[in-house]
């Protein structure tokens, strides 16, 4: 196994903003789906969901801290096109 090198400086700074052990974005949206879902559903199994989200998201986050920013700037900057499932990929072209 390779040893990281990098200087821990450069890494504090190129971390994200964290909260709870997860970027503050991902945290943010968990509780919002927490709170909407428990003002739909009225149900405590929304608590188990959301936490079973968090979970994933911090062993994400432990892996990777920037792989939420890569996830979300793939999907936004890289949409899926009509004839992906052809190629097996997205073609731009014809």
């Amino acid at each position: 196994m390779q040893r990281d090198l990098s200087d821990p400086l450069f890494l504090g700074l190129a971390r994200p903003p964290m909260f709870a052990g997860v970027p503050a974005g991902f945290f943010v949206v968990v509780m919002i789906g927490v709170g909407e879902g428990i003002f739909v559903f009225k149900h405590w199994l929304v608590f188990v969901i959301g936490a079973i989200v968090y979970l994933a998201g911090l062993a994400v986050a432990v892996r990777d801290p920037n792989a939420f920013h890569v996830i979300a700037t793939r999907w936004l900057r890289c949409p899926p096109t009509l004839n992906a499932r052809h190629w097996g990929g997205n073609a731009y072209g014809p």
